[in-house]
């Protein structure tokens, strides 16, 4: 059966493109889990301009709480391999390949 997560990046893009807090990306979260989606997914850039290492530390924090799935996903550079592994880190989840990327 598929299942649904949510890429909550462009909640990030909006709350960093404004300056402040709002919108919350752990709100738009919650909102989407408690309309039934089986995951939450985020795409990390070195550049923090979408999700930042605090917001993957909070979803994180929130996906285990639910039990359900938290994708940390980046684009294949050996650059963002290892932002994305420092987020991995940050969050406290094993890092898992869905293809082949940089080594």
């Amino acid at each position: 059966m598929t299942q649904l997560s949510v890429n909550v990046n462009k909640i990030a893009v909006l709350r960093n493109s404004r300056g402040g807090a709002e919108p919350d990306v752990v709100r738009a979260a919650q909102a989407c889990l408690d309309a039934g989606a089986h995951g939450i997914t985020v795409h990390p850039r070195p550049d923090r301009r979408h999700i930042t290492a605090e917001d993957v530390l909070a979803l994180s924090t929130l996906t285990r709480s639910r039990g359900v799935e938290f994708n940390i996903e980046a684009i294949r550079s050996r650059r963002r391999a290892r932002a994305t592994r420092g987020c991995c880190r940050c969050a406290n989840r094993p890092v898992r390949r869905s293809h082949p990327g940089p080594r």
